[in-house]
């Protein structure tokens, strides 16, 4: 063989023999320790670039760090299957007969699957919805959700034309009649969050906007991402046109949620961790942006306090310098794991065999509301809660 044969060999040998890597995104943050991280995110016929596309959103998936990614337009099942298989800690859900499926991933350590399914899957409702919505209910920290996944008729001309059944946006408007009807009648008294690529402006004037049914609820439905809409276009989720299609709505049960100091609503602007600006992520992932919304939790939601689980007892409380916390007596180790009022474990302590007692010293802790777990073989024995009022 000549050299020259054998050198453009080697090179074909090294190039198919290196693995793909995926993108990292080190500046790229999202999901927070305190909150229940939800993201909605057309990904547009996903991959539109083959292998480019997974590694890419393989790498912005980990970055983001959510608990929930609603997904619209999954257009190759095996290659989402195969970024769900390459997410360590990422599960995922996608339905396989669909035409641009909604699918959904889900942090596995953190969220409980209790239920998902379609609503609105019979032909007479393909008009408002080309693709059903995609329902999933939800565990995280003890209290339930439910996220109703949406891909909403496209285009139209900016009028609506109530009078029309074949007008997009009187399509739109009947698909909103819809979901408030659905709602009301099953999940009524629920933590709805519905969401997705609605394809219309939340701000269209009052005779031509397709959200009326949510916006003329004031005292039951609110758009988290209402002041994205009424903000600079350079903020909006489809700067192609510019505009914003892709919404977050959410029911008065999560009003409260949504208003504590570490809640909020944003459009993510991935564009800004690419080179290339906004060009190269359109040519790599997607024309859309995805939205998110953060949603501050309690500490009580994870431990449930008035379940059947035991009370860990510790006296004196409210701590002032120390405690001393009494449990029953175990044959093998325990565990006591301190949290403070987010949530966030702050300390871990080991209690050895035989013992029914452990001397706890707060040290470098803020005043506050604390919780606290025994635990033996990982199993939560007992759970209490204390005050810190340092002096």
């Amino acid at each position: 063989m000549k050299k020259h044969n054998y050198t453009i060999l080697l090179l074909i040998l090294f190039t198919f023999s290196i693995p793909s890597f995926s993108q990292t995104f080190p500046d790229l943050e999202f999901g927070t320790n305190n909150t229940f991280d939800v993201v909605s995110w057309n990904i547009e016929w996903f991959p539109k670039n083959g292998q480019t596309t997974i590694n890419n959103v393989k790498g912005i998936v980990n970055a983001l760090d959510a608990e929930i990614i609603a997904i619209q337009e999954v257009d190759s099942k095996s290659s989402f299957q195969q970024l769900i298989n390459s997410l360590g800690d990422y599960n995922g859900y996608y339905l396989n007969d669909d035409y641009q499926s909604l699918a959904y991933l889900y942090k596995k350590s953190e969220v409980q699957i209790i239920d998902r399914f379609e609503i609105y899957t019979s032909s007479s409702y393909w008009s408002p919805f080309p693709r059903s919505p995609l329902i999933l209910k939800v565990k995280f920290r003890n209290e339930f959700y439910y996220i109703i996944n949406n891909h909403l008729k496209c285009c139209g001309d900016g009028d609506l034309d109530p009078y029309d059944s074949g007008d997009e946006e009187t399509r739109r408007l009947r698909a909103c009649n819809l979901l408030d009807e659905y709602i009301q009648d099953y999940l009524n008294n629920e933590k709805v969050i519905v969401l997705g690529d609605m394809n219309d402006e939340i701000t269209d004037r009052d005779q031509d906007n397709v959200f009326s049914v949510f916006l003329d609820k004031t005292n039951e439905y609110d758009f988290a991402d209402l002041r994205i809409a009424e903000s600079s276009s350079s903020g909006w989720s489809y700067p192609d046109w510019p505009s914003h299609l892709d919404h977050i709505l959410i029911t008065n049960e999560l009003f409260d949620q949504v208003e504590q100091d570490g809640s909020s609503c944003e459009v993510i602007r991935l564009d800004d961790h690419f080179y290339g600006g906004f060009n190269e992520y359109e040519n790599k992932v997607s024309d859309h942006r995805p939205v998110g919304i953060r949603l501050k939790t309690e500490a009580q939601g994870i431990f449930n306090l008035s379940s059947s689980i035991s009370t860990l007892e510790n006296s004196p409380n409210p701590i002032t310098q120390t405690t001393t916390f009494t449990f029953s007596t175990q044959s093998t180790k325990g565990e006591i794991r301190i949290f403070n009022s987010s949530g966030i474990l702050v300390e871990s302590i080991l209690v050895h065999e035989n013992t029914n007692s452990f001397q706890w010293h707060p040290q470098n802790k803020t005043d506050g509301v604390y919780y606290s777990q025994f635990r033996v073989d990982n199993k939560v024995i007992s759970s209490g809660k204390m005050i810190l009022l340092n002096q």
